[in-house]
Formats: C-alpha cells, sequence, structure tokens
C-alpha cells in the first residue's frame, strides 16, 4: 500500500502539523528569526511576538500571561514541575503521591528521585476503567506529603479524571500540598481553565493538536516557587534557559487556536468514529475487550483500545503496518518492549491479556472510508495470527470479564 493512501490511527502519539499552523511558522524561520533576547530592533521584535503567543495560550486556558513558561514539551514540563517543586524542599522529608497510571514522564523522574532518597512516593490505582478517584488521594496524602501528580487524561484508554474534584478535597484537607497535572492529552481534546481547576501547574504540549513537536507549557501559578532545571540563560523568567524556540512557540500558540476554534467539530467527527469503528470490532472478531470508561462522556473522544486474546501486540502492529495502518500498542514511549503496559496491569488486566492490547487513536486525517477499511483489514490479521499463535486461550474467570465487553 503507497504511503498517501495508509490509514493513521495514532493520533495520541502525534498529530501532522497544520498547514495553517506551518503558514505562520514560516515567517519565523525565514524573515523574523532572530534572537529575542538581542537588544536590537529585530530580536525586541520576536520578544514582543513571544509575549503576544505567551497572552493568547494564557487567555485560552484561563492563566495569566506571566503564568505561563515555555518548554521543549510534555516531557520537560513534567520534569521541570516535579523536579523543580522537590528541589524547593532540601533537607526535610518529602512525599510524593501519583498514580499508577501516569505518563512515564512523570513516573521515572519520581521513581529517580526516589532512588537518589530525595523523596518517598505512594502509587494510586485507578478503578477497573482506569479512572483515578478522588477519596482514593485523600486517603493516601501523608503528613510530609509535598506534592500530588495525577494526570488529567489517560493516554492509553482515555480516562478523563476529575482534576477539579480531587483538587478541590485535597486543598480543603491539605492547602500545602503543590498540585500538579499532566493535561497533555486533555488540552488536545477539551478546552480547560487553570483557575477553576485549581491546580498549582499544568503540562501541556502543542504536537497532540496539530502544532509544532518540540515546544510545550509549563503553567506555574502566580506565588508558587520552582528552581529551576535548566540554567545558563535567564530566559523564561529565570524558570527555563535556553534562546527560546521562536516559531514553535508561535506554531504552539497558532494550533491551540485553531483547536479551540474546533473543538465541537472536532469532538464530534471523533466520537462518531469511534462508534463506527468499535462497533465494527464487536461484530467482526471474537474475544476481544474493550478497556477504559464505558461513557464516552468519561473519555478522550476517538481513542480506542483494546484487548484481543490470544495475541501479542507487537504482531498486530507489525500486521497492520505491512497492510499500510498505523497504530500503537498502549503507550508510544512503550513501543517495543516485551513487557505489558503499566497503564493496563494497574487497571487489573492480566499480564497476557495486556500483552495483547492495541490501541486506536482518531482524529482529523480519518474519516469514514478509513474507518471501513480498516474493518476489512484487522479481523483477517487476527485471525491468521490466531492460527499461528501458540498461546493458549485465556478463558480462566478473572480474565474472561475483559472480552466481549
Amino acid at each position: 500500500m503507497s504511503t498517501n493512501q495508509r490509514i493513521y490511527l495514532d493520533h495520541a502519539a502525534t498529530t501532522p502539523v497544520d498547514r495553517f499552523v506551518i503558514d505562520e511558522m514560516q515567517n519565523f524561520f525565514i524573515s523574523n528569526w532572530h534572537n529575542p533576547s538581542s537588544i536590537y530592533f529585530e530580536g525586541q521584535k520576536a520578544a514582543r511576538v513571544i509575549d503576544e503567543a505567551r497572552m493568547s495560550i494564557a487567555k485560552m486556558i484561563g492563566a495569566k500571561s506571566e503564568e505561563i513558561y515555555f518548554t521543549s514539551g510534555g516531557s520537560e514540563s513534567n520534569n521541570l514541575a516535579i523536579k523543580g517543586i522537590i528541589d524547593m524542599h532540601l533537607n526535610v522529608p518529602v512525599h510524593i503521591l501519583t498514580s499508577a497510571t501516569e505518563h512515564h514522564a512523570v513516573i521515572d523522574p519520581i521513581e529517580l528521585l526516589s532512588h537518589q532518597n530525595k523523596i518517598t512516593f505512594s502509587t494510586i490505582s485507578p478503578d477497573k476503567e482506569g479512572i483515578i478517584h478522588s477519596d482514593e488521594v485523600i486517603k493516601s496524602i501523608k503528613k510530609d506529603t509535598k506534592l500530588i501528580s495525577i494526570m488529567h487524561a489517560n493516554n492509553e484508554v482515555g480516562a478523563i479524571n476529575n482534576i477539579k474534584e480531587i483538587v478541590d478535597k485535597v486543598k480543603s484537607k491539605r492547602p500545602d500540598i503543590i498540585f500538579h497535572s499532566d493535561s497533555v492529552q486533555y488540552v488536545a481534546h477539551y478546552d480547560i481553565d487553570v483557575k477553576n481547576l485549581g491546580v498549582d501547574l499544568l503540562t501541556l504540549t502543542g504536537h497532540k493538536f496539530y502544532g509544532p513537536r518540540g515546544c510545550g507549557v509549563l503553567y506555574i501559578k502566580n506565588g508558587v516557587k520552582i528552581v529551576p532545571q535548566i540554567l545558563g540563560g535567564g530566559q523564561e523568567n529565570n524558570i527555563r534557559a535556553g534562546t527560546e524556540n521562536l516559531a514553535a512557540i508561535i506554531g504552539l500558540s497558532k494550533a491551540m487556536e485553531i483547536s479551540v476554534n474546533n473543538r465541537q467539530k472536532d469532538i464530534e467527527r471523533d466520537q462518531l468514529l469511534f462508534e463506527q469503528l468499535q462497533n465494527g470490532l464487536k461484530k467482526s472478531i471474537p474475544d476481544i475487550g474493550f478497556t477504559g470508561p464505558k461513557k464516552i462522556q468519561q473519555r478522550i473522544p476517538g481513542m480506542l483500545s483494546m484487548l484481543v486474546d490470544g495475541v501479542e501486540g507487537e504482531s498486530i502492529l507489525l500486521a497492520l503496518d505491512i497492510q499500510g495502518v498505523s497504530a500503537s500498542s498502549g503507550s508510544a514511549c512503550s513501543t517495543g518492549s516485551i513487557e505489558p503496559s503499566h497503564v493496563l496491569t494497574a487497571m487489573g488486566i492480566p499480564n497476557e491479556l495486556a500483552r495483547g492490547s492495541l490501541r486506536l487513536s482518531i482524529g482529523r486525517m480519518n474519516n469514514e472510508k478509513d474507518i471501513n477499511d480498516f474493518l476489512q483489514i484487522l479481523p483477517s490479521i487476527i485471525k491468521n495470527l490466531r492460527s499461528m499463535s501458540s498461546q493458549k486461550k485465556q478463558f480462566k474467570k478473572i480474565e474472561s470479564e475483559w472480552l466481549n465487553n
């Protein structure tokens, strides 16, 4: 199958840059490319453009412009939030509370800090649909808890956490605790108001909503102090050194503007295609299950996570690739790993089934024809792989609840 005929079902991993975003960015590669820290005219013009982008993004998420800090993306923003807060609490006991379903850009820095004996941490398990509940958060707080980091929406099963409810309960009990939320997936699909959410820190990145890679944002609420992790230039109000990625910042701002203006259209398309896809899979493939919330309002629109009994997820992906379909198994950052997804196992899914996971994420590149074509491709792949598989069917009681749901 030729490249232009390929079916892209991996929008949760990354999205193509919108052509209007590219048009907006071009000028800042060709003409207005100067260093915003320079005192001459062109440099100051570039600095003003960044200020305008900062104000635009702030307005779209209900923040103040001085609370918006540009980074290289979601991973850096998460690392800055976590390490930056912990470095404010040296030589005192520090406990971090997070969820078992976080992205590795949250889990890994927390585990590193623990290995360095700088912190202790606890993880909260989700329910069977992947949702983290506020009561579980509250009862896990310890006297030395300084930071809580709970994602807004999960990147593998699409489960949306009620961050406002969680923050309200945490702050009513312990207003001194700093609350961070990785909102990378949520902001890509829904409007937010950081003041209404009540968070102290929030992460987003542009390439999840048709903006460029290499640019993200960390929202830092006024009054929250954080230790910089990249030093040497004083940019971003001394919080993040490095010559600003001017074109990418402009691209992120434009992509967010387009996304906000097209919210309802995008949601309606994604949900319609999601239902078409899920219904078609139920009818055409036996012994499969779907993970994440059953109510479409509680999940990211267009993100479908499924379990295929008796087949490894990697084998499915390779076969799909040959047939011209791009998809993923669990998190894109874990592709190639033989270990089952930590998100799925945290939800109680047995390892054998979790290894047969497939994530399909719909977006602007998709239409009904894509879904119909995919529904012609996947069933035969599963049938062929199962006929060659040495795996036994996993119909134990504990596992059958996840199939044919």
